[in-house]
């Protein structure tokens, strides 16, 4: 009788026995007493190189239910040639390892925005510890290390508020835009595209933010607010977008979940009306003769609720929505038209990826422009039309202001 099989499946048996004795179950667990946990970075210049600032969680006082006079977090700072070398002269003030893998939020100064990313973005990349969806701010006006520093009054750790606060308004508000590190250096790959950060600024006095007194008022001194979209050329800063500018870019990125406008009545110009817009999508068209570009198209659709009206329009007309609409309409191409100039004459960088759909759809014809593509996109127009649907007037029909006197 044959046995080969049952000696084989025996070898086979002792070789896993084997193997299973030298695995050590959780080889690399870390208990949570021994770490360090860092949901916040900021990373600003220095005349030695870099100043790293940590935003560390207590969690003996973050896990309290009630107040107490101590911190929910407590801020480091370490100065190195290199931000690795910052982060590991920091283990000399922090009693335990630095864990980077829940880090919420990223703030760079503007200082080094200016200089450029691409040093401490290629060891953020590069570091297995750190994840790529964190959202990541430029501080506007100010250093990174100003911002971590200042206490937040409804969530006890800042890092949380500044994470939730930019997913909050990137979706409700289109003047901001939540750009990952994923993102941010997928767009520095893409040909004939530049990147954009959200802006992040402290608003009051910086000395006065950084102490626990703001939980015990009613208004604060000091408050961290989302400012505009910093613009950048490659991997460096050469200019901001204030409100209307970021609106623009969100619009052509097709990044806008829902905003709110507010216009000139069409038949009072004293008076506006208020709109929210949701489902914005623009499309983009390269327009050619043979194979020279000529210029770019510009679709945009969305549909609008009404919000307020402040002008006796009479809403019962057939002729008033369509009147509303087209105001729209003309506002929206007003808005394009000034920030996308703004933007081809004063940076002279194409953030709103129009290089790169020239590139995507008409790749031969890319290669004549690529070398060149700044100065191209500098003088090629950029024609806008928007097309508005009012699907929503509100609980109430007319206006209160409808049988009013206007003065």
């Amino acid at each position: 009788m044959e046995h080969r099989p049952c000696g084989r499946a025996w070898r086979l048996s002792a070789l896993l026995l084997a193997l299973a004795l030298l695995l050590s179950g959780c080889w690399s667990r870390r208990e949570l007493n021994e770490l360090a946990v860092v949901v916040a970075m900021g990373v600003d210049l220095h005349r030695s190189g870099y100043k790293v600032t940590a935003q560390i969680v207590n969690f003996k006082e973050a896990s309290k239910n009630t107040s107490s006079d101590v911190m929910s977090v407590v801020t480091y700072q370490a100065i190195g040639e290199s931000v690795p070398e910052a982060l590991q002269r920091m283990l000399g003030e922090v009693p335990r390892q630095l864990y980077l893998s829940h880090l919420r939020v990223m703030v760079f100064g503007e200082a080094l925005a200016r200089r450029g990313l691409t040093e401490v973005l290629d060891f953020v990349a590069r570091n297995h510890q750190f994840r790529t969806d964190f959202p990541m701010l430029v501080a506007h006006r100010s250093e990174a290390s100003d911002v971590l520093k200042v206490v937040t009054p409804i969530d006890n750790i800042p890092a949380n508020s500044l994470f939730s606060s930019i997913l909050v308004s990137s979706k409700k508000w289109a003047a901001t835009g939540r750009v990952t590190l994923q993102q941010f250096v997928a767009r520095l790959d893409l040909e004939g595209s530049d990147p954009v950060l959200s802006g992040v600024e402290v608003i009051g006095d910086k000395t006065k933010g950084t102490t626990d007194a703001i939980w015990h008022t009613l208004k604060p001194n000091t408050l961290l607010r989302h400012s505009g979209l910093a613009v950048f050329k490659r991997d460096k800063l050469v200019g901001w977008l204030e409100e209307q500018g970021s609106k623009t870019v969100n619009y052509l990125l097709n990044d806008v979940s829902t905003t709110n406008t507010t216009f000139k009545c069409p038949d009072d110009e004293k008076r506006t009306i208020s709109m929210q817009l949701q489902r914005v999508e623009s499309e983009i068209e390269v327009v050619l003769r043979g194979e020279e570009l000529t210029g770019f198209n510009v679709r945009v659709r969305a549909e609008a609720n009404l919000d307020s009206v402040q002008c006796p329009i009479d809403m019962g007309k057939p002729d008033s929505i369509p009147a509303i609409e087209r105001k729209l309409e003309e506002r929206i191409v007003q808005v394009f038209d000034r920030h996308v100039g703004k933007v081809q004459k004063q940076f002279n960088v194409d953030i709103f990826g129009l290089g790169e759909v020239l590139h995507r759809r008409h790749p031969k014809i890319w290669k004549k422009y690529k070398r060149d593509w700044d100065e191209h996109f500098k003088e090629t127009p950029v024609t806008v039309q928007a097309n508005v649907k009012l699907r929503r007037v509100g609980s109430i029909v007319q206006p209160l202001k409808k049988d009013m006197v206007t003065r």
